[in-house]
């Protein structure tokens, strides 16, 4: 039976029932990949799609999956829903019911589903020369939109992906964006017009899927920077960890002076000119140091391009300073460390008591000898460890304290940041140019550690990902094991230092190294397609995560409060991994981005997810500025800038 005829048997409405083992395999193997595997060629044909009014909740359901029909009210709430962000779907051209776990078997709150990223492709080759066309064809249908990426997406329990999909992310509306998402008819029709584009250019293989989402900056308001998080406070190393929020290596949190509640990453050092003599920059997002959303007043004084160039200027207290730890991060760092102390504090008492309890029962007669020395060997070598820790959490608790007063963290002050432009160098004559947001600080080099020099601090510090073996497993595994082993070496006492830069050519098509076991095993060599181009990055919230390089740029676009379009641009994009933490949260903007060798990719700049629906909706997709692009934009002010 073939998987038309499997879910036209199914009822009208919806169903508890279950269906013999043979029903169920039909239905599995009609629609592949979980369903992700096109119904038709995704012609403008197969974009006539049930409507919602015609088929309100027709669902298949079975003890262990659930057959989304399209055009049902289940299918637009849950045919994302294994994806980090859990987005509602507007709009899909393809046909063929998405099969997904049951309730019974679904954890909506872990992700079962991913979206991985496309190489070798002919759309690879050819969307920055359609990007303007495309862009043109959704706005003449008066649709807000924030994203368009090239995606496909692939189940826990699949082997493979489904077909290329163009994902468009809808802008949901709020009150920042008060336009509300367009009907299914308006959708329908865009959807057939850019299938239309795509079969000009011989593409007839892609599927058109637009679901709810915003693209954000990745700046963090009132959340603790990464090192705060239980797992790495509770260690017993965390306190030399907390002591290295104070050292301003990669990751580091920043804050500009005139905004201390929000938060961004310190992302790389660079070094200007020849010679010891030269200034020390740190390169991370404009928008974490000046507020893309300030009043007019602020914005001019903000759009100014210059400060303080000469650097024979003395104090200038109209310098743009930049402090280490902002408002949020230092509240929170103080906060856990206390209360650590307590846990220590709490842990000695508690072994002492233990000590005197087992002396007085020794006295009584009620335990033997030997056993009452075991267990105050072990008490006394608990209270040992707790007052060792009560120390070193004491000692940099003492030294937190010392940089209460802002002042005491000032980094440096901003240099040169050019005024916010998009859509900037398009590649080709009528596409859609990148973005420029970028920041320049100069670093006060007298608030760096003695001895220190800047060599010393371009590294990403990977013992942050040892606190939990199971994710430092999956980390490894994922850099060393599935593919790059012959590239990818775990550097020697976790630092990994960052070296040279990802031209365009490697970034879009990037060269796989396949390990002699994946050569043995062709299901490998399937999967080593789409964990292609396995990526890392520092960041101030979420720190060292995983994540997966797209061979294809993304399109993203914003809105001021009256609805009209202010942000257009072309941003590298990087996809989150299924079974580890998101790529990127709120905080991170500014991180540097680089592959298995330590070269840097790109910086960090924002992400897409549904918050306005979901508050809980994780960052599927980060978006970042290509590196090679940035770095040309840097030594075009700076012309002797390097990477030391």
């Amino acid at each position: 039976m073939s998987s038309d005829e499997a879910v036209g048997d199914a009822p009208s409405t919806p169903t508890t029932s279950t269906v013999d083992e043979s029903s169920l395999d039909s239905i599995s193997v009609g629609v592949s990949s979980l369903g992700f595997d096109s119904g038709g060629s995704g012609s403008s044909e197969s974009s006539g799609r049930v409507s919602e009014s015609q088929s309100p909740t027709t669902n298949f359901l079975t003890k262990d999956r659930v057959c989304l029909t399209p055009g049902s009210t289940a299918e637009e709430s849950l045919y994302y829903s294994g994806l980090r962000s859990h987005p509602r779907l507007v709009y899909r051209s393809g046909e063929t019911p998405r099969l997904i776990p049951s309730a019974f078997q679904r954890n909506d709150s872990h992700p079962w589903m991913e979206v991985v990223p496309v190489f070798d492709y002919k759309l690879n080759h050819i969307l920055e020369e359609l990007s303007g066309e495309i862009c043109r064809t959704i706005d003449k249908a008066s649709i807000c939109w924030s994203s368009i990426d090239v995606v496909r997406f692939k189940a826990r329990d699949q082997p493979k992906p489904g077909p290329v999909v163009l994902w468009i992310g809808i802008h949901p509306g709020d009150f920042e964006t008060p336009k509300p998402p367009p009907t299914q008819e308006a959708a329908r029709a865009l959807g057939g017009s850019l299938i239309e584009i795509l079969q000009n250019k011989g593409i007839k293989d892609v599927e058109i899927e637009m679901r709810l989402a915003k693209c954000e900056i990745c700046v963090g308001t009132g959340v603790g920077p990464f090192l705060t998080h239980s797992d790495i406070a509770e260690s017993e190393s965390s306190a030399s960890h907390f002591l290295h929020l104070l050292t301003p290596t990669l990751g580091l949190p920043i804050a500009a002076e005139k905004t201390p509640t929000a938060e961004g990453t310190g992302g790389l050092y660079l070094k200007e000119g020849p010679g010891k003599d030269g200034r020390t920059f740190l390169l991370t997002a404009r928008h974490v140091c000046f507020n893309p959303k300030a009043p007019p007043s602020e914005q001019i004084i903000a759009n100014h391009e210059t400060y303080n160039l000469n650097p024979k200027v003395q104090h200038n207290p109209s310098k743009h300073r930049i402090v280490l730890l902002g408002e949020s991060s230092y509240r929170a760092t103080v906060d856990t460390i206390k209360n650590k102390i307590k846990d220590d504090d709490k842990k000695i008492k508690k072994a002492a008591s233990t000590i005197g309890q087992i002396e007085v029962k020794l006295k009584e007669g009620t335990v033997l000898e030997d056993t009452a020395k075991k267990n105050k060997a072990k008490q006394r070598e608990d209270m040992k460890t707790a007052q060792y820790s009560w120390d070193a959490h004491t000692k940099v608790f003492e030294e937190f304290l010392k940089r209460e007063n802002m002042n005491e963290r000032i980094l440096g002050h901003v240099i040169y940041s050019p005024p916010w432009a998009f859509d900037v160098d398009p590649p080709n004559p009528g596409s859609i140019g990148h973005s420029e947001d970028w920041a320049i600080i100069e670093v006060d080099m007298k608030k760096m550690p003695e001895g220190v020099s800047i060599e010393d601090l371009n590294f990403i510090d990977l013992r942050t990902i040892f606190f939990s073996f199971k994710r430092w497993h999956s980390e490894l595994i994922m850099l060393s094991g599935y593919q790059n082993a012959s590239s990818f070496r775990f550097p020697k006492g976790g630092l990994f230092r960052i070296r040279g830069i990802v031209n365009k050519a490697t970034l879009m098509d990037p060269q796989t190294f396949v390990d002699l076991e994946a050569l043995a095993n062709p299901d490998s060599l399937e999967r080593n397609e789409w964990m292609r181009f396995p990526v890392l990055k520092s960041g101030r919230s979420s720190g060292v995560t995983i994540g997966r390089g797209n061979g294809i740029n993304s399109i993203v676009r914003e809105y001021d409060t009256l609805g009209r379009p202010v942000k257009t641009s072309l941003e590298w994009c990087v996809l989150s991994v299924i079974d580890k933490q998101p790529f990127s949260e709120q905080g991170d903007s500014g991180s540097i981005i680089v592959d298995h060798r330590g070269q840097v990719a790109g910086m960090l700049v924002g992400g897409s997810d549904d918050r306005t629906h979901n508050r809980m909706a994780e960052i599927d997709i980060t978006y970042a500025t290509p590196f090679y692009w940035l770095m040309a934009r840097i030594q075009n002010k700076f012309p002797d800038v390097y990477i030391p």
